[in-house]
């Protein structure tokens, strides 16, 4: 049987040598009629088995599709997994999406009673497979089939029937959703085959199919309850809205795009001057409008917005009166012909619109006299207020500059008054230190008092800003020259990164380069030996308009954000300059500000502790302003 061995033939002899070639020749020839027959009786038994199974699953088929109910399939269920495909062990597990766990749906258990059979299905029930958990759930959750022939060996078994060894479990899909699975297990070990497997793969699609329809079925007749229940409600309602249209003291209609009236209760009839409603139908609503035009929005605004709230609108009553009313409408489409009809109510708001307007008049009268005496009166309180609170600032401010001032002029001099005394009283070797100190106190009672005038004069306005157009990077070679000797000096490395083609600046070239010399000499004190100083130039986009900006960058220690907030401000110091012991007024940065303000630009900061900061000027470019007008 193409080299394949289905077994052995033995013939056994008493006394030796009692079997010739010929005799082994013969037997040889034997054993293969014998494999022959026996394969032919094996692929017999395969077709055979194969024809029953496919009859099985071809009446599966055709016997699911007249079910309809869920009690009717899972009943079908049990007979076809019991009587045509004979397991012993098992049933049918729906998932359910709401909990994530998989619920009986038939339990089949050949040759049990009744009772035991439900006892077997609340069993189930109550150990609420979750999905992923189990053989059952890790199917669900895959989609993949699993045969076992041991199974308790698997470490993803847990056991729902006692004595137990094999199990087949296969997923219920229709297209790519797992609705559930059909489990099956045996006493007996390697009890399902891959056809086994392949046959209830199969049965598992019909079923899942069955089952789909089953709950579409359940689902349209719940429809079908539903929209019964919803008729009766309907007509329930068309009789409770007919006694409440009748009886309602307002007027109520219903009316056509073209005027047409449908319906109108009685109070809307003698509010028109009309005897009863029959004789109100035969008019046009179009015809009861004192503005035709009105009627035409009314129409327009239905179409638009399908509601009117509250519109007044004047209407001619049968006698000739005319009469204000208050409509609210709403519009009521069909699918085809866009606004079937409009239905609403009307309110006659005659009399209170006529005391609505005396009421008006003589508000407005009085209005006025109160508005005009209240203009005189709040505008000579603006004036005082304004002026009562420019005073406090400026007293405020006063006092704030003069304590400042005080308290910065106090340190200096007390230091030179006190190594003057030291020169004349003190020891003659110090009098070379004293020096030193005096001069360095002196320097810095200078460096105050340019200060105080530069503030001045900004505060006053009394120096003129001369703006022309500056090539800023220019400036920075400029200034790179002057200063490099100095920087190198304290032991740091100079960077020069200038951006080529830059347009030309709109600034005063003198106060730009008294604010850049003052943010070179911060970076300088600032940053420890070794470190460096970046200075840049760019053009960047800001608030929606081009700028020319130069940048003073140093790897100092940094700006803490409570000093950041703060670093503008006159007269402020930071943590970084107290600790650090660095000269200074604390009003270079707020010169440098509000010089930057009085040039039409800006200056920036950006710090990270420990990482060192950037001051950045912004500058119109001198195109752009001039383009600006």
């Amino acid at each position: 049987m193409q080299k394949r061995v289905i077994g052995v033939l033995t013939l056994d002899a008493t006394r030796p040598a009692a079997f010739s070639d010929e005799e082994l020749n013969l037997l040889t020839r034997f054993a293969a009629s014998a494999a022959l027959i026996i394969e032919n009786a094996r692929l017999f038994e395969d077709a055979r088995r194969r024809v029953q199974e496919l009859t099985a699953v071809h009446r599966t088929g055709q016997d699911l599709l007249h079910l309809r109910t869920p009690e009717e399939l899972a009943q079908h269920l049990v007979h076809i997994l019991e009587n045509m495909l004979g397991y012993d062990y098992g049933g049918v597990l729906l998932i359910d999406p709401s909990r994530g766990v998989l619920t009986p749906f038939a339990v089949i258990n050949q040759d049990r009673e009744i009772e035991i059979m439900a006892a077997d299905e609340a069993h189930l029930a109550a150990r609420e497979t979750q999905i992923g958990q189990g053989i059952t759930g890790w199917v669900a959750q895959h989609g993949q089939s699993v045969r076992l022939d041991d199974a308790p060996a698997d470490p993803r078994y847990f056991a729902l029937w006692e004595n137990n060894r094999s199990e087949l479990c296969v997923p219920i899909r229709v297209g790519d959703a797992v609705l559930g699975v059909i489990n099956v297990e045996s006493p007996r070990p390697a009890a399902y085959s891959e056809n086994d497997q392949r046959v209830l793969e199969t049965v598992a699609a019909q079923i899942g199919v069955a089952i789909q329809n089953a709950r579409l079925y359940q689902q349209a007749q719940q429809e079908i309850a539903e929209r019964k229940r919803a008729e009766a409600a309907l007509i329930e309602s068309e009789h409770r809205y007919r006694s409440l249209f009748e009886g309602v003291p307002i007027g109520l209609y219903r009316t056509t795009p073209d005027g047409r009236i449908l319906a109108a209760n009685l109070a809307l009839a003698e509010m028109l001057g009309y005897a009863d409603p029959g004789a109100l139908l035969e008019v046009n609503a179009a015809d009861l409008f004192l503005d035709p035009d009105r009627r035409v929005r009314q129409k327009a605004r239905l179409a638009q917005e399908n509601v009117i709230r509250q519109d007044e609108i004047q209407l001619r009553r049968r006698d000739g009166r005319i009469i204000w009313a208050r409509d609210t409408a709403h519009a009521v489409r069909d699918e085809v012909d866009g606004i079937h009809f409009a239905e609403g109510s009307l309110e006659d708001i005659t009399e209170r619109k006529r005391a609505a307007d005396e009421i008006r008049q003589l508000n407005a009268v009085l209005e006025q006299r109160v508005a005009e005496r209240t203009a005189e009166l709040s505008e000579a309180a603006t004036r005082l207020q304004d002026a009562n609170e420019r005073l406090k600032e400026l007293d405020q401010l006063k006092s704030q500059f003069i304590a400042n001032v005080s308290h910065e002029l106090r340190t200096p001099l007390t230091n030179i008054k006190t190594h003057l005394h030291l020169l004349e009283r003190g020891k003659p070797e110090r009098h070379a230190h004293y020096m030193t100190t005096l001069q360095s106190e002196t320097d810095h009672l200078a460096r105050l008092i340019a200060d105080l005038l530069d503030i001045s004069w900004l505060d006053q306005g009394t120096n003129r800003i001369n703006l022309t157009d500056v090539d800023v990077n220019r400036v920075m070679v400029t200034l790179v020259d002057a200063r490099e000797v100095l920087i190198r000096q304290a032991g740091l490395t100079l960077e020069v990164l200038p951006q080529p083609q830059l347009p030309p600046a709109l600034a005063d070239t003198n106060r730009l380069m008294q604010v850049l010399t003052n943010l070179i000499a911060n970076a300088v004190n600032y940053t420890p030996t070794g470190g460096s100083i970046i200075l840049s130039s760019a053009l960047q986009q800001k608030d929606g308009r081009p700028w020319v900006t130069l940048t003073v960058g140093d790897t100092g220690p940094g700006i803490i954000p409570e000093d950041q907030a703060h670093i503008f401000e006159r007269f402020y110091r930071g943590a970084a300059a107290r600790q650090r012991n660095v000269p200074g007024t604390g009003l270079g940065l707020a010169i440098c500000r509000e010089i930057m303000q009085r040039q039409g630009g800006q200056i920036t900061l950006a710090s990270q502790v420990g990482q060192g900061s950037a001051f950045t000027v912004w500058l119109p470019p001198a195109g752009a302003v001039a383009g600006q007008g």
